[in-house]
């Protein structure tokens, strides 16, 4: 009876972020969890996001959320969040590259758009700035 009541505590209360971990498709991933008596799936996935910001904030980008899982039932085992993600260029100034031609830096934000690092309003703001 002792060893099941242990168990129980540990398994309600039970907490922590595991290490941003790089993946073999250029992706990285966190994750977190709260025990049913001290979190919620919002804290773990707070808390993994906090963690991703951090760590793409450290390469001086932008940590952009590919997919997120969230597992464990409410009040019987720990709320668990896996947040898979890419860093992304931070600022739009770095996509265009000083003493390239105006075609290498329109291919390159293209890429970048195309591989949805960039959003489309940051594409149309670089290809002004190209063409300017």
């Amino acid at each position: 009876m002792k060893k099941t009541l242990i168990l129980l505590t540990v398994i309600l209360v039970g907490c922590g972020t595991v290490d941003v971990t790089k993946r073999a498709d250029d992706t990285y991933t966190v994750s977190s969890q709260y025990g049913s008596l001290n979190g919620s799936w919002d804290r773990a996935a707070k808390e993994a996001m906090d963690k991703a910001v951090a760590f793409c904030e450290a390469r001086r980008e932008k940590m952009v959320i590919v997919n997120e899982r969230r597992d464990g039932i409410y009040g019987i085992s720990p709320q668990r969040v896996d947040l898979i993600f890419t860093c992304s260029i931070n600022t739009t100034e770095k996509i265009i590259t000083k003493g390239a031609t105006t075609e290498e830096n329109l291919k390159a934000v293209k890429t970048l758009f195309e591989k949805g690092l960039i959003t489309n309003e940051q594409y149309n703001e670089q290809v002004k700035k190209i063409l300017n």
